[in-house]
């Protein structure tokens, strides 16, 4: 019997793939919800990298895409929302794309609504990791399974996203109570 994989026990090729498929999720879930009409992300091993595409998205809103991938893997090694000083350590790690992305648009600092994206990412962190899930066992993930992730449709589904973005995601809808007088 073989015992169970855990972090501690898996290879450091195994350990590069999982903090590569919670980026690239991370950047695929973060361009859904800021607009992207088409998404595509893929991983291969951990040294050859990912990418992650997103058609459709606003010029301003590519910073903050490139952000969400170094942030969420730091989230995600911290456990917890994580320092800027351990974002920027991976920004200047595996995230150089991403940084040069950033710094090109804002200069040598965080984008000034990266908090916008922090939130984002909060709120819908199960599906940044059911994302990362599905790259990991299948090297890639599109727009359907992003939506699936955040159980909205991948159609018609302006309303589902302007309501994550404000914050009232999962909608939910309650009848009030009428008095028994």
């Amino acid at each position: 019997m073989t015992d169970t994989l855990t972090y501690a026990n898996i290879t450091p090729d195994e350990r590069a793939r999982l903090h590569l498929a919670m980026h690239e999720a991370a950047h695929a879930v973060a361009g859904v919800l800021l607009g992207a009409t088409d998404v595509r992300a893929a991983i291969g091993d951990g040294r050859s990298g990912g990418v992650t595409r997103c058609y459709g998205l606003l010029p301003d809103h590519e910073p903050l895409v490139a952000f969400a991938g170094p942030w969420a893997e730091a989230r995600w090694q911290a456990g917890q929302r994580p320092q800027l000083r351990e974002v920027w350590r991976h920004l200047d790690g595996c995230g150089r794309r991403d940084r040069d992305q950033i710094v090109s648009t804002f200069g040598a600092s965080v984008p000034p609504t990266s908090d916008r994206v922090e939130r984002l990412l909060d709120m819908t962190w199960p599906a940044v990791v059911s994302v990362a899930q599905v790259l990991h066992k299948t090297s890639e993930a599109r727009y359907d399974d992003i939506c699936a992730a955040l159980d909205i449709p991948d159609t018609d589904n302006a309303h589902h996203l302007a309501a994550i973005g404000s914050g009232t995601w999962p909608v939910r809808i309650t009848r009030p109570r009428l008095s028994a007088d």
